[in-house]
């Protein structure tokens, strides 16, 4: 929710600390496709889960538009009706579309990442990193080859590559206490390293510009922290209590639907432009802290009630005839094997 308010609208100490809390929340989005890398890498296609996020990301968009198209009185348009009914195609969801496309390519790259020995499989890491990573770090105006900040396939990919890495070649085992003190610390340099740059381009008199490379997806200091929060869950297995975990996976269970329903362009137009933008950006702030997590707790009880019931229902149904036989032939032309590494 913090994205949106009015930035330009804010300072004094109001600034650092919608700067700080902005910059806690950045990493979370490349976790989720570290998390989905980490266990695409070592699993076969599988059509149904296409089949499930295509669904999902579908009944979201279009029973979000025609319920705030209701509630508002609103004329149903034809064309975002087309465009709701179609999420990914229409580009509804960024994230969506990007993820919907890796998920199609992840075989073909699982075979590229497990051919390659641990040696070359870090010499790879390091030249992606370079291109998608430091080179925008080091050069802002330089047109990169991920100069998207990180909304692009490219940089998913460059996730997916961490993740595998992580569970081909890594040990995993830490103590998860040190590993999130670490993160604390990642972020800590990238809210220290956003003021600094920001201060600069403030001197020099480009007027802030320039600060975002280190808050992008993309920036070493985010992919640092993204790595580190990832291997903190990781190992939450450390944690003795069953009900902290339950309580853990039970939230988290819900994260992309959670993204699909608040990030909706219908209910995020809802929310901003007709109320927060609206206030005081004293006030908004002081709303957003308190209406953040209970938003993320509506959300995931509107998708305990309304989507999951049709998912176990769906996940249960063998609703493709063809499903078992797609799989066979993505796996067998594919060839997903487990190679032998150093």
């Amino acid at each position: 929710m913090l994205y949106g308010i009015d930035a330009g609208n804010i300072s004094g100490s109001l600034y650092y600390i919608y700067s700080f809390l902005r910059i806690i929340s950045i990493p979370f989005l490349n976790v989720y496709v570290i998390i989905s890398g980490y266990f695409l890498v070592n699993s076969g296609f599988k059509i149904k889960k296409i089949f499930l996020f295509w669904i999902q990301t579908f009944f979201y968009s279009l029973a979000l538009y025609l319920l705030i198209s209701l509630l508002t009185g609103t004329q149903i348009s034809i064309k975002t009706l087309l465009y709701s009914s179609l999420p990914i195609s229409g580009n509804r969801y960024w994230f969506s579309r990007v993820y919907f496309g890796m998920y199609i390519l992840s075989p073909f790259f699982s075979v590229f990442l497990k051919a390659m020995t641990k040696r070359q499989y870090k010499l790879f890491l390091w030249i992606i990193t370079s291109l998608f990573c430091l080179w925008r770090m080091i050069i802002p105006f330089a047109t990169t080859l991920n100069s998207e900040g990180g909304n692009s396939i490219i940089w998913f990919f460059t996730l997916y590559a961490y993740a595998g890495y992580l569970r081909l070649h890594f040990n995993r085992n830490f103590n998860y206490k040190k590993l999130f003190l670490l993160f604390c610390a990642s972020q800590l340099v990238t809210y220290i390293g956003y003021l600094f740059i920001n201060f600069l381009s403030n001197s020099i008199g480009l007027a802030g510009k320039g600060s975002s490379i280190i808050t992008e997806y993309t920036s070493i200091t985010v992919l640092t922290s993204s790595l580190l929060i990832f291997l903190t869950a990781l190992n939450m297995d450390q944690i003795k209590s069953k009900k902290i975990q339950n309580a853990i996976y039970y939230f988290s269970n819900s994260s992309y639907s959670v993204y699909l329903i608040h990030e909706n362009p219908d209910v995020r137009g809802l929310l901003w432009s007709n109320t927060l933008y609206m206030l005081n950006p004293y006030l908004t702030m002081g709303i957003s802290l308190i209406f953040s997590p209970l938003l993320y707790i509506l959300c995931m009880l509107i998708d305990k009630i309304s989507w999951k019931p049709i998912y176990n229902i769906l996940n249960k149904i063998q609703w493709m005839p063809v499903q078992k036989k797609i799989d066979n032939i993505m796996e067998n032309q594919v060839n997903l094997q487990t190679y032998k590494h150093d």
